[in-house]
């Protein structure tokens, strides 16, 4: 899984900047992300206090204020969960379409920062290290919510040229793993991208 997670990886790096190119650089900017995600919920119904992985491809509108965009976030997670009374070792695989839009305070220069907000709705798998008495070992489930975030883009070379994206978030999504319904993935997030 890890072995195909990165041949994934490697494969949307060197697309990108080809798209972008055969676009004349006035198509959806591509953006590749990854981050950490620091969990956070309610006892007995969440991950909180673990952390985990994203990695995104990102296909935004190049120019103006207001930029829709949609993604597609790979995510994995492990840790101890908290379950009931219980906090069992966990890991979690995921993945989610984010459609959504950022808002941009200038169109044009060398530092753009923006704030920006996405819907969330994917697909989990939890596998749990140990048995919890009512609850499932390995579960699969829908996973819906919301994503805030505020971050800036740094160009280097020219002010269209190639750019560094710096993000942090809110990621507030629920879903039914092990069981349990309203079961909480909210999450801070931190993450760094190229923007081609």
């Amino acid at each position: 899984m890890r072995l195909q997670l990165l041949s994934l990886i490697l494969t949307c790096v060197f697309i990108a900047p080809q798209l972008a190119n055969a676009k004349g650089g006035g198509g959806p900017a591509p953006i590749i992300e990854g981050g950490v995600n620091f969990f956070a919920g309610a006892t007995g119904k969440s991950f909180t206090g673990a952390s985990g992985y994203s990695f995104a491809f990102r296909s935004e509108k190049r120019r103006g204020f207001f930029r829709p965009d949609i993604a597609l976030q790979i995510d994995f997670a492990s840790g101890e969960a908290s379950i009931n009374s219980s906090t069992p070792s966990f890991s979690m695989y995921g993945g989610s379409f984010l459609p959504g839009f950022n808002l941009f305070a200038f169109d044009e220069g060398k530092v753009l920062p923006f704030v920006g907000a996405n819907g969330v709705i994917g697909w989990n798998v939890l596998k749990l290290s140990t048995d919890v008495s009512g609850v499932e070992a390995n579960t699969k489930s829908l996973a819906y919510g919301f994503e805030v975030s505020a971050g800036v883009d740094v160009r280097f070379g020219s002010i269209r040229g190639n750019a560094i994206r710096l993000r942090t978030g809110f990621w507030s999504v629920t879903s039914s793993l092990g069981g349990i319904s309203g079961f909480e993935h909210h999450a801070f997030k931190f993450s760094v991208g190229i923007v081609y």
